[in-house]
């Protein structure tokens, strides 16, 4: 039973288009966390290439 809620919340969504069915409450502290986790993550690739970049020419 909860399967099939869950599939037809799923369903609901999909069809969704406006997103009235969802709200989010959005504030400046979340939105900060996630540009400081987001560029923390881009600047780890960025080393990450850098270092396969280094020992490729190796």
């Amino acid at each position: 039973m909860i399967a099939l809620d869950q599939f037809l919340k799923g369903a609901a969504r999909s069809f969704d288009i406006g997103a009235v069915l969802s709200s989010y409450d959005r504030d400046m502290e979340a939105d900060q966390a996630d540009f400081e986790a987001l560029k923390s993550d881009w600047e780890q690739v960025g080393l990450d290439l850098y270092k396969a970049i280094a020992d490729y020419e190796q």
